[in-house]
């Protein structure tokens, strides 16, 4: 079992995350056909066509989803000044799956937009662990002898290095100390909760060796 210790800012410390969202980065492009700006008829706007495009590609994406798979605009280019119609434009999205509409499925309907050239900038598998796996009922059990509540399995929309764990076949989880303001300046962990994640811990692996 790998174990990454990162903070629990659920509110309900301790808790276990064993699913986590896979990612796939893409690079969407257009081409057109130059013309003057001022003759808009002469030539075929890359920049306006991406634009259709991924609207297009982007309604298959239902936010509101839990736990559903989610599509953000980084950034979008085209080539040439303003008063020119572009002939090239590309744009790159950041996408974070689930179940719901797994990487195979965004693919597949991407290849069926005319017109829309992709190219896959990077690409991370969902962490998916059982929770059902001896060793991670083991940590649970711990976790609630030790803090004397009740411990939930989480997920969480984020990715972390344990996706390499469920690649590889191997259970992986995220359980740490509580913390909050993930990556921000103020970021922190409760000191009292450290005290109770390493009490876990030893319980955890006490139980285990013996």
């Amino acid at each position: 079992l790998a174990i990454s210790a990162e903070p629990d800012d659920s509110c309900s410390f301790p808790s276990v995350v064993t699913k986590q969202k896979g990612v796939l980065q893409l690079q969407l492009g257009a081409s057109g056909e130059n013309a003057h700006a001022s003759k808009p008829e002469k030539g075929v706007n890359a920049a306006e066509k991406l634009v259709e495009r991924y609207t297009e590609f982007r309604s298959g994406f239902d936010h509101s989803e839990e736990f559903g798979t989610t599509i953000n605009l980084g950034n979008i280019s085209a080539e040439g000044p303003a008063n020119q119609i572009p002939d090239e434009a590309s744009l790159q999205v950041d996408i974070r799956y689930s179940g719901q509409y797994t990487k195979e499925e965004v693919l597949e309907d991407l290849g069926q937009i005319e017109g829309l050239e992709y190219e896959i900038i990077a690409e991370a598998p969902m962490l998916q662990t059982s929770e059902d796996t001896p060793e991670v009922k083991a940590l649970k059990h711990a976790a609630e002898e030790v803090s004397g509540s009740e411990v939930e399995f989480r997920r969480e929309n984020f990715a972390s290095d344990m996706r390499f764990f469920t690649e590889k076949d191997v259970p992986a989880i995220c359980f740490g100390p509580e913390g909050y303001n993930l990556h921000s300046e103020d970021e922190y962990v409760k000191v009292d909760s450290l005290k109770i994640y390493c009490e876990i811990l030893k319980n955890f692996l006490e139980s285990e060796l013996n």
